[in-house]
């Protein structure tokens, strides 16, 4: 098992939180994104997915679920 973990978050998410915390603008934060493979194309390949849309409390839960789910399988 390869064990392809891929993060995701929405369009917006990623753009707000580009434009936070690198000081991007959209423009440049939208040609970052566009510059990467599709989520599409990531999601395609992932044997894990991390939803990180939301909270930080959420992002956790998130981790810890597929943290337990690759032990299982390395077991």
């Amino acid at each position: 098992m390869r064990g392809l973990v891929v993060v995701r978050a929405d369009e917006a998410t990623q753009l707000a939180r580009l434009m936070q915390r690198d000081g991007m603008s959209e423009a440049d934060a939208r040609a970052r994104i566009a510059a990467q493979s599709s989520l599409d194309e990531k999601l395609k390949v992932a044997d894990f997915v991390i939803d990180n849309s939301g909270d930080v409390a959420a992002l956790a839960e998130h981790v810890a679920n597929v943290h337990q789910r690759i032990l299982q399988h390395v077991k």
